[in-house]
């Protein structure tokens, strides 16, 4: 395993540090000299601290994010009520109180409109890397705290280095010394024969300092102590801590078993011992362009199951919670049916903040059923096909049709008149 450049750069080059900079000693003589054993050597300018630091800061991206990870796990920690004692019931705050924010930050309330024609709404944003994007084990994101992280991040300040790393400090063959000013020189000591002249100050060994990984350790501490203060500022971060460390006052089983946002239509629920988050559709009508018929469908609650797993909440492909039948659904009134989202790009959903997946992933099952059915498409059922016409024979119109509420009439390749 690499150790970090921290270690690397003390490890490998002998050099000395003063206010900062780091002197790299050098076996050409110079203005500047170091003297050892008789022998004389050089010293050369070498990085700033803030500069190892900040090549740190590049190259240990998921340390920096691991430390942003536990300083929230303890501060949910802190936050959460001392009552609850089993991991089942902190998941269960847990999950609640990410369905809490997501139908506070997200709305599908443009699916209830049956005039609007439903879209589905693409991430045009450049998605970052997948680790920047995941969750750590038994802790819910979401992405106000995943920009969050990002942000505070990106924002470090390269002064955790210097703070570790205080007054003159000699690092020879991987070992540190602190130095001390040469004022009385007549004084010995057993490092009487390493001396430093820089410029009018002179310089001695004073005492050992610490073991290298010691100073790293000190120095990750440090850093760390940076994000936790950084991460307490953040106003995202303590509106999540306040929104999923606890759920007021309540026990989790006495909590409802469905709460619904009219405003947002997201709401979630307990369903055979089960947690989902779902959004309503209204009634719609769709087009059999081959054979010019129209289908009538009721109003549905699709719904996406949220489950722990190997301590990371996932969430499922769409789910048509009640009795229902249609194209995309594999069984006639059936409840809790998967949406067929066999051709559906379901990969670039799942790399997203785990909130942007459940709100894509609904949207995307209210589209499969509201917009997505064309003539010759390649859903279970096909209206046009006479095999499985008289399944669906109730859901035909037979009086006139007002066409600004047939929701698939753009793929079903027909444009208003």
């Amino acid at each position: 395993m690499q150790h970090n450049i921290v270690k690397r750069y003390f490890e490998n080059v002998d050099s000395l540090v003063v206010n900062g900079r780091i002197y790299n000693i050098i076996l050409e003589e110079t203005p500047h000299s170091f003297e050892f054993m008789g022998a004389k050597f050089g010293l050369v300018n070498g990085p700033l601290l803030n500069d190892i630091e900040y090549a740190w800061k590049q190259e240990s991206r998921d340390d920096l994010i691991s430390m942003f990870d536990d300083v929230l796990g303890n501060m949910l920690r802190d936050h959460v009520r001392p009552d609850i004692v089993e991991d089942d019931e902190k998941r269960s705050v847990l999950v609640r109180g990410f369905a809490k924010e997501l139908s506070r930050s997200f709305s599908l309330a443009h699916i209830m409109d049956p005039l609007i024609q439903l879209k589905h709404s693409k991430n045009n944003k450049s998605r970052d890397s997948s680790k920047d994007n995941e969750s750590p084990r038994g802790i819910v994101y979401t992405r106000d705290v995943l920009e969050a992280r990002k942000d505070i991040i990106e924002n470090y300040i390269c002064n955790s280095l210097k703070k570790t790393i205080k007054g003159d400090v000699l690092f020879l063959g991987g070992c540190a010394y602190k130095m001390r000013s040469v004022v009385n020189q007549n004084r010995t000591s057993p490092y009487d024969n390493i001396n430093v002249m820089l410029g009018e100050k002179r310089l001695c060994i004073g005492e050992n300092y610490e073991d290298l990984d010691r100073i790293v350790e000190s120095f990750k501490t440090n850093a760390k102590l940076q994000i936790q203060r950084t991460a307490h500022n953040d106003k995202r971060v303590r509106d999540y801590v306040s929104s999923l460390g606890c759920v007021d006052s309540i026990q989790p089983k006495d909590l409802p078993a469905q709460t619904y946002n009219k405003n947002t239509n997201i709401g979630w629920m307990d369903k055979s011992d089960k947690f989902f988050i779902f959004t309503q559709i209204p009634p719609y009508i769709l087009l059999e362009k081959n054979s010019g018929s129209y289908f009538k469908f009721p109003p549905a609650t699709v719904a996406v199951e949220m489950a722990w797993n190997d301590e990371q909440l996932r969430v499922s492909t769409p789910i048509v919670v009640e009795k229902y039948k249609h194209p995309a659904l594999k069984h006639i009134d059936k409840p809790m049916q998967y949406i067929c989202v066999e051709h559906f790009h379901k990969k670039d959903i799942f790399d997203r903040p785990l909130d942007d997946q459940v709100h894509s992933m609904l949207e995307s099952g209210c589209s499969i059923l509201m917009k997505n059915y064309h003539s010759g498409g390649k859903a279970f059922f096909n209206l046009e096909d006479e095999n499985y016409r008289d399944l669906f024979a109730d859901r035909i119109v037979t009086q006139n049709v007002n066409l600004r509420y047939v929701t698939n009439m753009h793929t079903a390749g027909v444009e208003y008149a």
